[in-house]
């Protein structure tokens, strides 16, 4: 019922203001900037239509002030829907490198590849073992590594091999750092 009445009266509020426009547009002057805060709500107002009428939005614009932002759901047991940029970084000596920026969702997972090349290229030194998150380890990221002789913090698929006791404790301590300076240098 709330948010019912909150659209209709924004509604009206466009209505009056664009009665105003037509009786006295030629004497008012707008900026730029409020030409385009005007664009944007007018956009909130026909997600926030859609919304009502049990519409699913993609892209659903957050705030008016930045309308590049949107939700990212990212099913973590604290929050389920995040705002704000999502990065994908990597980290060389205690040194973090923002290796992807992006405002809308995308799967880090794909990107292992992408921060090889850019770690190979800041340091001109090939890399010869990675430690990352799991979502890093897929089929793809994990033949590319072996092609290239990386060891990876992965945790291995399929039968043991013989040196799997000394393969464990590298991934342990790859993960352990890991852990404690790329997590640590966001303080999550």
């Amino acid at each position: 019922m709330l948010k019912r009445r909150m659209i209709r009266l924004l509604e009206k509020l466009l209505i009056q203001r664009d009665e105003i426009h037509r009786e006295y547009g030629t004497s008012l002057r707008y900026t730029q900037d409020y030409q385009k805060r005007l664009s944007i709500i007018r956009k909130v107002l026909v997600q926030e239509n859609e919304m009502f009428e049990g519409w699913k939005v993609s892209d659903c614009i957050v705030s008016i002030d930045r309308h590049y932002i949107r939700p990212i759901v990212r099913g973590k047991e604290a929050k389920f829907v995040e705002f704000g940029a999502k990065v994908n970084n990597i980290q060389i000596d205690g040194i973090s490198f923002i290796e992807h920026i992006s405002f809308k969702a995308f799967h880090e997972g794909i990107r292992l590849k992408d921060c090889i090349r850019m770690q190979q290229k800041l340091t001109n030194v090939r890399v010869r073992c990675v430690a990352a998150d799991s979502i890093y380890a897929n089929n793809a990221n994990r033949k590319f590594c072996t092609k290239y002789g990386i060891s990876t913090s992965f945790v291995r698929k399929g039968k043991a091999a013989k040196d799997e006791t000394l393969r464990k404790i590298l991934r342990s301590e790859l993960s352990k750092e890991r852990a404690i300076r790329l997590e640590g240098n966001f303080g999550t």
